[in-house]
């Protein structure tokens, strides 16, 4: 650009300079860093930016078309609005962390349930309570199907509890209708195989107080690890192959804790993508 029309402050003089190729005094000086654009303003923009040539065409273009139209013309910027492919992508983006977001909360809330379950039956164990059944003529099988019964009905109930909760707090598209049904049924399940694997582990329990700290440690740390692992390779961010995606998820589905959060992460997709297709007509 041209420093001698640059320090002219009346903007018709500037102008009038800018289109005469500058003063007698001046020559034309150019930063390689930098480059200008000057209808009545000067514009400096880094010639690195990503932007800049797109930047510089828009505004001389403005300037060309104000100083055309005696500045009765004034060139504006409308942002054009998103796409229903971007809106789509932004969505199932948010949707998807979110529901693992969701996911993960809900299995949590659950996880540390069947360590009361386990704390119980080792201290009846302690104290020598199956075997004062046992005189009493009940049977082990009786005793085991009795103690998985009980404890499946008080987990329906927390499940149900906790549906009508999530129902209330959270998205009504994933906690209503066929999706509230889903998860529902998921949150049954989950007792029905988490349970068992309480009472198996209390074999391994020397005493009561540390029954609640051995499940935690054997549940919630592994549950961590290995949800992180499926979150990643599940993630539509890494470009892995469809077979490989599906055999790390599927291998990780074998613990019951991460079978139980991805099936609340597919409901909570499904629920997202239902609300989508609403806005979206």
């Amino acid at each position: 650009y041209y420093w001698g029309c640059r320090t002219i402050r009346d903007d018709d003089k500037r102008r009038s300079c800018m289109f005469n190729g500058g003063d007698s005094e001046s020559r034309p000086s150019y930063s390689p860093a930098f480059s200008a654009a000057s209808y009545g303003y000067e514009l400096l923009f880094n010639q690195t930016m990503i932007n800049s040539l797109p930047v510089l065409v828009s505004a001389v273009n403005s300037a060309i078309l104000r100083t055309l139209g005696g500045g009765v013309i004034e060139p504006s910027v409308q942002v054009l609005p998103k796409t229903d492919a971007e809106e789509a992508k932004a969505s199932a983006t948010a949707a998807y962390i979110a529901s693992n977001v969701g996911a993960l909360m809900v299995t949590l809330a659950f996880l540390g349930v069947p360590s009361q379950s386990m704390l119980v039956i080792v201290e009846e164990r302690d104290n020598d309570v199956k075997h004062m059944l046992h005189l009493m003529g009940v049977k082990v099988a009786e005793y085991w199907l009795c103690t998985y019964t009980f404890d499946l009905i008080r987990w329906v109930v927390m499940a149900s509890l906790g549906t009508v909760v999530l129902t209330l707090v959270g998205a009504p598209t994933m906690w209503r209708g066929e999706m509230g049904l889903a998860g529902w049924l998921l949150m049954c399940l989950f007792g029905v195989a988490l349970h068992p694997l309480a009472y198996l582990l209390h074999f391994a329990v020397s005493e009561a107080k540390v029954a609640q700290p051995f499940w935690s440690t054997l549940t919630l740390v592994p549950f961590f690890v290995l949800f992180t692992i499926y979150f990643i390779f599940a993630s539509p961010f890494i470009d892995v192959s469809q077979g490989v995606r599906d055999a790390v998820s599927y291998l990780l589905m074998l613990f019951p804790p991460v079978a139980f959060a991805a099936g609340i992460q597919r409901v909570g997709e499904s629920g997202a993508d239902i609300d989508l297709a609403g806005r979206l007509g």
